[in-house]
């Protein structure tokens, strides 16, 4: 699901956790610069944390639970 679709779909429900002010949500853009400044091993092992997930040599967990081997 593409960032913005996801924003759309899961508007209420992120207001809702999040509760931002004026209950709007950050626009696609902002999600994606943020997302692009992430540093992604750092974020990988905060994921493998949270998932319980111990990822293997090379490997780095993706958002979506999957992994995917690093070709050096």
């Amino acid at each position: 699901m593409a960032i913005g679709d996801w924003l759309k779909s899961y508007h209420d429900e992120l207001v809702a956790l999040f509760e931002p002010p004026k209950q709007r949500l950050p626009s696609y853009s902002t999600i994606r610069r943020t997302l692009l400044r992430i540093d992604d091993q750092k974020y990988s092992a905060c994921l493998s944390r949270f998932f319980y997930i111990e990822p293997k040599a090379n490997e780095t967990i993706a958002t979506d639970g999957l992994c995917a081997t690093l070709l050096l």
